[in-house]
């Protein structure tokens, strides 16, 4: 072989390992930029449907997130709603329209007894109860005693929600006339007892005429019964300090100063339900297989929906973002999620835009409440959305698919989100427009570049708006040719 064939078989066989590290001609899958995933539930079929037909439409990448089996308790059955935990209550054989209950009652049985507080707040669960009377510590009215005739204790129970006062009792000195008992409560009839209580959460208050207070019990015992189990029809729920303006969760020790009595309005539609529960319960189920049959339809036909091993209830909200982020980091090609429930309306293209100024890889941008009301606002440096709308970058999604078994789930997702974060360095970008409330009248919407998303959007105003906002797209679009013209 001469030396020329060699010199040309050494190249070629040095184009042999620059060919097998030099790139493949098939270009490589690109990341998504924004992954967009809704938090739906299995009977929200038109949420998904005006989302499909509106701004989900413009999405790079849409996935709605579902539990796989809709909660088996008929909502009568629930403690709350939008939740899945079972409403235990048991309904005596020997109710009736004549029993009498107390909350709380006195106990004879315990010396000495809890600290005292002023108000009891509490709810009243699915069936409607009648107030009777209410009712004021017989100590701190004879400790009403040492101040002027003049001087009364009234006794309010209000509306949580909107502070209005439903029922009222006044007390004053010679209301001890009327009874030789030193402890317990003495009550009297309200003024306003044609007022049923139905789903309900109330405060149970004290008010005084005068500046000049009488001395507060320190301590005084009480007992709350169990007629219709834990936590009952009418359950307590907190405790009020008026000295201190506070308010306190829940101890059974605790001993308030007020108590109000109360009656069943209509004990036989309560037994006659109460004892027809299992029947109700298999009804249920049988409602929630057709419910998953139509769901597994609608994502046949769509192929945008991904169903995690929990039940569908909002108190899951945590579990299906620990499912999801694991699904999302392991088959999805995505750099942000964009994280938000099916009732939001969000402006894709202004997210789009701002988050071309916000490209950090540990990216949390949301609208964030500097003033929560929750028990985690007590964490001075913890950042909790105000609402489900948020952007999350792949970073911190992979934190959560590779932490799930340590992160807690609480009953607020936003909250729990705030404490999943807390310890980690997180770029926090709070902007305000995260939480447009949709108008009265979507024909006054204007043109906002800065408008992120709307919140509690029915489906038939969704497409309203997204015709209101392509008309407004419109009219820009043809001011800006006018302009390049």
């Amino acid at each position: 072989m001469s030396d020329r064939q060699l010199l040309l078989l050494c190249l070629l066989g040095l184009l042999v390992p620059i060919a097998y590290y030099l790139p493949s001609r098939e270009p490589s899958p690109v990341a998504t930029r924004l992954l967009v995933a809704v938090l739906s539930r299995l009977q929200h079929t038109a949420q998904r449907r005006a989302i499909r037909e509106t701004w989900g439409s413009s999405a790079d990448q849409l996935v709605f997130v579902l539990g796989e089996e809709a909660c088996p308790l008929p909502k009568l059955w629930r403690l709350h709603p939008h939740s899945c935990q079972e409403w235990n209550l048991q309904v005596p054989g020997w109710l009736d329209d004549t029993n009498k209950f107390m909350l709380p009652m006195e106990d004879r049985t315990v010396q000495g007894g809890g600290s005292a507080y002023t108000g009891i707040a509490f709810t009243v669960h699915a069936f409607p109860v009648m107030v009777e009377s209410l009712g004021v510590s017989i100590p701190l009215l004879r400790n009403l005693a040492t101040l002027s005739n003049s001087s009364t204790i009234l006794v309010e129970l209000k509306d949580e929600e909107t502070s209005s006062v439903l029922y009222k009792a006044s007390f004053n000195q010679s209301d001890l006339k009327k009874t030789k008992r030193t402890e317990g409560y003495f009550y009297k009839l309200t003024e306003n007892r044609l007022l049923p209580l139905e789903n309900f959460r109330g405060l149970l208050t004290l008010q005084f005429s005068s500046p000049d207070l009488p001395t507060f019990p320190k301590r005084c015992a009480v007992t709350y019964t169990n007629d219709f189990g834990t936590p009952g029809l009418v359950k307590a729920t907190g405790l009020l300090d008026m000295t201190t303006s506070s308010s306190l969760p829940f101890s059974r020790h605790a001993c308030p100063l007020v108590s109000f009595q109360y009656s069943v309005l209509d004990p036989g539609t309560i037994k006659r339900l109460f004892n027809s529960k299992k029947q109700q319960i298999e009804m249920e189920k049988l409602a929630n297989k057709d419910l998953r049959r139509r769901a597994n339809l609608e994502d046949e036909e769509h192929g945008d929906m991904i169903f995690l091993p929990v039940i569908d209830s909002n108190e899951t909200d945590c579990d299906k973002i620990k499912h999801f982020s694991k699904h999302a980091v392991d088959t999805l090609n995505f750099k942000n999620l964009l994280l938000v429930n099916d009732d939001t309306f969000v402006d894709l293209g202004n997210v789009r835009q701002q988050l071309n100024n916000h490209r950090e890889s540990n990216l949390w941008w949301s609208d964030f409440d500097s003033t929560p009301s929750h028990k985690w606002s007590l964490i001075p440096s913890l950042p909790v959305p105000k609402h489900l709308s948020m952007v999350i970058s792949k970073e911190l999604i992979t934190y959560i698919s590779r932490n799930t078994s340590y992160l807690r789930s609480l009953a607020s997702l936003p909250a729990a989100i705030a404490i999943w974060f807390g310890g980690l360095d997180t770029k926090v970008v709070s902007n305000q427009h995260w939480s447009h409330r949709l108008p009265a009248d979507i024909s006054d919407l204007r043109r906002d570049d800065n408008r992120l998303a709307f919140h509690s959007v029915l489906p038939k105003h969704m497409k309203e708006l997204w015709r209101k906002l392509k008309q407004l797209s419109t009219v820009k679009e043809s001011f800006s040719n006018i302009e390049h013209s």
